[in-house]
């Protein structure tokens, strides 16, 4: 009988039995060998390589340098709780916080150097008491020299000669530049964050009246307390103080909002220049030229005969005005102040604001396709900005109702003859030209050019228009597709006088 020998088939089927019952433990455990082996390595290297602690070491040490000169701010005012005649005896009570600085200030006259906390003027606006507090611990009660809302810069003084002053940086910050924001974030007191510069020069629009912006755009994480607080490059020098944030949310005393990635800043520069004013003088003075500006369009700069845009257009040159009896005028393309080129309204407005009251400036204007000088002695920048006004209603009945196909086209619907006998007797200043009676709505007069009604058109490009019919014969031959400069009056109550701006209509081609 032959004998059958199965071992070989037991063997195999015991191996296939096995794998099949332990095999895909064995995998994972192979396959978390080899990465635990993997990230071992990399720990090693990381840990061998020294740039990295260099790194690590050179932020650490920037926070080091820079946290002995920051403070917390803490504002206080008088909440009357109890009510009735012993309410003002209540304290103090908290009411709002936010970051600061220590700065030296050098006085030009070779005295000794100053110290004193700078922050925005929107966190102590309106306290009855400021508190300072350092990473030391110690605090401080503040007093507020002064502040000055167009820049948001305030200048606080304590009774303390061992500060340790931030040190400041010699030269602009630049776009990709590595930054760090020191301040109290949420009330996380002596908080850093870090980043890059975004971009610089940005206008928001967020400080009114007369605002002078020039921020810098970060993506380190800035949040409500920071205000105040010092932005530094990588030598832990100050090249700005955080001021803004863009958030999603709401901006309301409940919900403040939060970073999302864009924080502003304003140039150390400024801060210095303004705070040096403050501790100096008490106070800052700008120099006022009296003129209402715009910036030019490739468009609107044709209409004049100039060439590019590097300038900024005079709309309207107060009466009596420093401009005024400089001998500038409507329609003059400034192009330079002392020598120097603006090729902005925020340039211009910000260069002549850096000069004192009755400083002789000399300005250059594009005046009728020449260059021409002027020497206008400076005003002092009123503390509350004029702004223009629609002439108010009153109660003026038009004798004839006119409308022009041009016009119309561009939604200037019914105009009507404004004379001077009409202006008298509405109390103005004698002025005549065609009134606006009704403007389409969503119209290229009313959404490029806001245009309304009871605005006054003086001038059709060049030529003065005082009546309908006046204004129909000089549109007689225009390009209905090429731009039409209108002159626009309104009347401002303030001044007491008409002010005048520019519209440039166009139909939009398809």
């Amino acid at each position: 009988m032959p004998i059958r020998w199965y071992g070989p088939s037991l063997v195999l089927l015991a191996t296939v039995i096995t794998v099949m019952l332990f095999g895909p433990g064995l995998a994972r455990n192979i396959v978390w060998s080899h990465q635990e082996a993997q990230i071992t390595q990399v720990r090693q290297s990381l840990l061998a390589d020294p740039n990295l602690a260099s790194l690590s070491d050179s932020f650490t040490q920037v926070s080091e340098a820079v946290e002995p000169s920051v403070v917390h701010i803490q504002t206080f005012g008088v909440t009357a709780r109890s009510g009735g005649i012993f309410s003002r005896f209540d304290p103090p009570q908290p009411t709002g916080s936010g970051s600061g600085w220590v700065y030296q200030h050098t006085p030009s006259d070779g005295a000794d150097a100053t110290n004193y906390i700078l922050t925005n003027h929107h966190v102590v606006d309106g306290a009855d008491r400021i508190s300072v507090r350092f990473a030391n611990g110690s605090e401080h009660t503040a007093t507020l020299i002064n502040s000055d809302p167009p820049t948001d810069v305030a200048v606080l003084e304590i009774d303390d000669a061992f500060l340790h002053a931030a040190a400041i940086s010699p030269e602009p910050i630049r776009k990709g530049e590595i930054v760090f924001a020191f301040g109290s974030p949420l009330r996380f007191d002596f908080s850093v964050s870090q980043g890059i510069v975004s971009a610089t020069g940005r206008q928001l629009d967020i400080i009114n009246p007369g605002k002078y912006e020039n921020f810098i755009q970060t993506d380190a994480a800035i949040n409500p307390g920071n205000s105040g607080g010092p932005l530094t490059d990588i030598y832990g020098r100050v090249v700005g103080m955080n001021t803004a944030i863009a958030s999603t949310r709401p901006n309301t005393v409940q919900d403040q909002g939060g970073f999302i990635g864009l924080g502003f800043a304003i140039p150390v520069e400024m801060v210095v220049e303004v705070a040096t004013r403050i501790i100096e003088d008490g106070e800052v003075r700008r120099g006022y030229l009296g003129v209402y500006i715009d910036n030019l369009s490739p468009e609107m700069a044709a209409t004049f005969g100039f060439d590019g845009t590097d300038g900024v257009l005079v709309e309207h040159a107060t009466g009596d005005g420093p401009a005024d009896r400089g001998g500038l005028r409507t329609g003059d393309i400034i192009t330079h102040i002392e020598g120097q080129p603006v090729a902005s309204v925020e340039a211009l407005r910000y260069t002549v604001a850096g000069y004192d009251p009755g400083h002789d400036l000399r300005v250059t204007v594009a005046r009728d396709a020449e260059s021409r000088s002027f020497t206008v002695e400076l005003g002092e920048l009123p503390k509350t900005v004029t702004r223009r006004r629609q002439l108010p209603a009153f109660g003026f009945t038009p004798r004839s109702i006119y409308q022009d196909e041009t016009l119309r086209a561009l939604g200037i619907e019914r105009l009507a003859d404004f004379t001077l006998d009409d202006s008298r007797a509405a109390g103005y200043a004698p002025l005549a030209g065609v009134m606006v009676l009704e403007v389409r709505n969503n119209s290229i007069a009313q959404i490029q050019n806001q245009v309304q009604k009871q605005m006054l058109i003086t001038h059709l490009g060049s030529q003065r228009v005082e009546t309908f019919e006046a204004l129909r014969k000089a549109l007689r031959g225009t390009d209905p597709w090429q731009p039409l400069r209108l002159t626009l009056a309104t009347w401002d109550t303030a001044a007491g006088e008409f002010v005048t701006r520019y519209a440039l209509l166009q139909i939009q081609r398809d």
